[in-house]
Order: C-alpha cells, then sequence, then structure tokens
C-alpha cells in the first residue's frame, strides 16, 4: 500500500512521469512509431530533398508534417508552401513545453 501511496504523492508533486521523454523532444512531440519521414537540418540546406518532401506529402494525403520552428526562414517559408500546394496539413513547433501552433 505505501508504493501505491507514494507513487500518488509523486505525480501530485511532479507530474505524470513521461515516456520517452528523449524521443518526443527528437520528433517533435510525437513518438517514433508515428513518424513516416524525418528530415535533417543538413538535408534542409540540400535542394534535391524538397520535391521528395512534396512527392511524399501528395503520395500520402493524410500525412501531417511538423516543422521544427528552428529551421531557417526561408527553409520554413518552403516547407509551408510544400505543405499547402499538396493540402497537407502541417505543425511549426518552436517550444516542446508548449502545444504546436497548426495551420
Amino acid at each position: 500500500m505505501t508504493d501505491e501511496l507514494q507513487e500518488h504523492l509523486n505525480k501530485g508533486m511532479y507530474g505524470t512521469p513521461k515516456l520517452k521523454p528523449d524521443e518526443q523532444r527528437k520528433y517533435l512531440g510525437t513518438f517514433r512509431e508515428r513518424v513516416d519521414l524525418t528530415v535533417t537540418f543538413a538535408q534542409l540546406n540540400s535542394e534535391k530533398y524538397y520535391p521528395a518532401i512534396q512527392k511524399e506529402l501528395e503520395a500520402h494525403p493524410k500525412y501531417r508534417m511538423t516543422i521544427n520552428g528552428s529551421v531557417d526562414q526561408d527553409q520554413l517559408s518552403r516547407l509551408i508552401q510544400i505543405a499547402s500546394s499538396a493540402n497537407a496539413a502541417f505543425t511549426c513547433s518552436s517550444d516542446l513545453t508548449l502545444p504546436p501552433r497548426s495551420f
């Protein structure tokens, strides 16, 4: 009984423990199992990846793009333009302690 009481007290003091917090930070608030495609900052510097991103979004209309708010403004604009042209939902997440902004 004391283990259950201690667990209840810990949740009250520290909040519910998060599952895989490092993985959630890496995948912008979600888990690896829910991510179908990732693009690194280095890949965004190369022009050859943008057509592949667009093709992937057009092939899978139910995909939702989550964009790291730390990307360069030009890259962010380009990704938003790609998502819009593919009629894909997208989210820009700049602070993982707050819910992401949906567009």
